[in-house]
């Protein structure tokens, strides 16, 4: 069985001329069938909300359909590799991933391309020189040719910097509230329904390391034995 996978021009993939009549003649379809699906792709990755990029096995030309570019916020259709020979990404770009940052040919579509294994569900950070940081969540996957090589590469990102950003400022409200407790001279905490401490200032913390008496298994304990060894049970 012959196998053809067409991919849309929008990432970047040339189509090679006279394409269409060749794979109508493969699979049968009509030259505006073999066109209008190959229209239907393209018009389903420009709607898409999700960044797909895709490459060769050199990851020197990655394109990006529209959701792609603007995720990273790069300009739209310039090549999105900073392995390529003459780069076109802004020029001091960080990029991490999982909190770390690494080198251009330990990127995911690199390393993906190298090893030929996926690579699912990473963080990451694209830090511009400015201070900008684009946070994305993203997978990638390689496609082989009949001789089991990669022959492409393809990567899908969803944005998230915005819950990134809230997340940030939750810790940094947290951290001055905590700052502000510390301060007072009685204690504050918040305890959970078992009456163990989740949270207390240092005045607090002092009186009660882990939980309020009332509902110390260990003092309830003693308090029942001390009752229990009563006459008729009185205190």
């Amino acid at each position: 069985m012959i196998r053809t996978i067409v991919s849309s021009t929008s990432c970047g993939v040339a189509a090679a001329a006279g394409a269409s009549n060749i794979v109508s003649s493969i699979v049968g379809l009509s030259v505006a069938e073999v066109k209008q699906r190959l229209e239907e792709q393209e018009t389903l990755l420009k709607l898409l909300p999700v960044g797909v990029w895709t490459s060769g096995p050199d990851c020197r030309d990655i394109r990006g359909n529209p959701a792609a570019y603007a995720i990273f916020g790069l300009s739209p259709g310039i090549n999105g590799s900073v392995t390529a020979a003459k780069p076109e990404l802004p020029a001091g770009i960080r990029i991490r991933v999982n909190g770390k940052e690494v080198s251009p040919q330990d990127l995911p579509l690199q390393t993906v391309a190298r090893t030929g294994r996926p690579w699912h569900d990473f963080e990451h950070d694209i830090v511009f020189p400015d201070g900008t940081i684009k946070s994305v969540l993203g997978s990638v996957v390689p496609l082989f040719d009949e001789h089991g090589r990669v022959r492409k590469v393809i990567a899908a990102y969803a944005g998230f910097s915005n819950r990134r950003q809230a997340e940030d400022s939750l810790r940094d409200n947290e951290a001055r509230m905590v700052a502000i407790m510390d301060q007072m001279p009685f204690g504050i905490g918040l305890i959970d329904t078992s009456g163990r401490i989740v949270h207390a200032n240092a005045a607090m913390r002092r009186w009660f390391p882990t939980m309020i008496p009332s509902r110390d298994p260990e003092r309830i304990g003693r308090w029942q034995s001390f009752r229990a060894a009563q006459p008729n049970g009185a205190a």
